[in-house]
């Protein structure tokens, strides 16, 4: 719904252009470049990345005819945070498309353009400049936690939620940070305290005014996984329930994403109890899933080997098993010999390769 809205009001700003005074330039650029951001965010949640990417590139150019028309301090004071906003997009997209050095750049460009005051915040909106500082802190630890740096990003993760207590909605902000600080400890071995700190994010988010569906769902999402890496922290069912949760909140959220592993990881678990069917019936909501996101991305290599590193192939190799398994070995043949099967092999035998090179 994000991305009708923005992309309407964007059609409605066209129109604007024809016929009007520089002086509503200004306005019409900034309302224009502040749709492309709505657009963009909505292009990330939904996976067309490279959507995003050229998005946030059309979204900086109009800010710099906001600029033209408006020289000075005054104008970059204007449109130096929204620009900011556009290029933090850029970052989420090359993370989620398996860049991470070049996320990295990102954010830590745009934090130190903030600390060096290269980029200010209009008067009165300050607290706006102290989110932005916040949130990129966190996206910074986020891909250190990526890129197998846990020290260094349970810092950064640290800074961030210093900053949580100079912020509008700080309790909203402090729950994502929990959440990836879990994340941190659980790659670096410490699994009571990053389950610790899973109960404290999903805490805050449930006592929220407002419900953030997406949030809550990736930390029962990790709450449920580490029950797997860590044995006797949760019990099946306890993680089944998470998993369903964390299904339901996809599934009311539109986020495939999320939908395609929740459903995958519940699949597994069921097999793992002997209940073939919803196992099934849970495998192929998976694959729907990802085919649709594939849908929307499909002339683009890039993203679809990271979607599949992340996805791990899961639902379809679980298929295939639970096929053979429940005694429809021709059935498992058919699928391992279809052709998106074997580009999947492809795919990921490649990527593998090419890091061995």
């Amino acid at each position: 719904q994000s991305l009708e809205v923005g992309a309407a009001y964007l059609a409605c700003f066209r129109r604007l252009f024809v016929g009007v005074g520089s002086g509503d330039l200004v306005s019409i650029a900034l309302s224009t470049a502040n749709s492309r951001q709505a657009v963009a965010a909505a292009l990330v949640r939904l996976g067309n990345y490279t959507g995003a990417l050229r998005t946030v590139e059309v979204g900086v150019a109009d800010l710099g005819e906001y600029e033209a028309v408006h020289e000075g301090p005054m104008g970059m004071m204007g449109s130096g945070l929204r620009k900011v906003a556009l290029q933090k997009i850029r970052g989420d997209a090359l993370r989620r498309l398996g860049r991470p050095d070049e996320s990295l750049a990102v954010y830590r460009g745009l934090l130190d353009a903030i600390e060096l005051g290269t980029v200010s915040a209009p008067f009165g909106a300050e607290d706006d400049s102290q989110g932005m500082r916040l949130d990129l802190s966190n996206d910074i630890g986020a891909v250190l936690h990526d890129m197998g740096n846990y020290e260094q990003a349970l810092a950064s993760s640290k800074r961030a939620l210093e900053l949580c207590d100079r912020v509008r909605n700080g309790d909203s902000k402090r729950a994502r940070i929990r959440g990836n600080m879990g994340n941190m400890l659980k790659g670096m071995g410490r699994f009571k305290e990053a389950m610790d700190s899973y109960e404290q994010a999903l805490q805050i988010l449930r006592s929220a005014r407002t419900r953030n569906m997406e949030s809550e769902g990736r930390v029962l999402m990790n709450m449920a996984n580490l029950s797997f890496q860590r044995p006797g922290m949760l019990d099946d069912a306890e993680a089944a329930k998470m998993y369903r949760e964390a299904g339901a909140l996809a599934r009311s959220n539109n986020d495939l994403y999320m939908l395609a592993r929740a459903s995958s990881a519940l699949g597994f678990l069921e097999k793992s109890r002997g209940r073939f069917a919803a196992a099934e019936t849970l495998f192929h909501e998976s694959m729907s899933a990802f085919e649709r996101i594939q849908d929307g991305v499909k002339d683009d290599d890039e993203l679809l080997l990271s979607v599949f590193e992340h996805m791990q192939i899961g639902p379809y190799i679980g298929m295939m098993v639970l096929l053979r398994e429940t005694g429809r070995a021709e059935e498992a043949v058919l699928m391992g010999d279809s052709s998106k099967s074997r580009a999947l092999s492809k795919l990921l035998c490649g990527r593998r390769r090419g890091r061995l090179e």
